[in-house]
């Protein structure tokens, strides 16, 4: 859904409340390197960070195979 919500930011003038958010949760973390489904992720949270520069970002996970390519990102 972010994903979707981050492309047609532009489009929809009803996609303002991105501006407010001050705290994104992303849960399945261990995603962001995944050479088959990371890429999707990674995107729409950097197209987020480009629309709203002072949001935080609370990574979860219950397994995290991959910390270096977390703490590299």
């Amino acid at each position: 859904m972010l994903g979707s919500r981050v492309r047609n930011y532009k489009a929809e003038a009803n996609h303002l409340w991105m501006d407010k958010v001050g705290l994104l949760i992303v849960d399945e973390a261990h995603l962001i390197g995944d050479k088959t489904r990371g890429h999707n992720l990674e995107v729409a949270l950097k197209e987020f960070c480009r629309f709203n520069k002072h949001v935080r970002i609370l990574f979860l996970s219950a397994t995290i195979p991959n910390p270096e390519d977390l703490s590299k990102w």
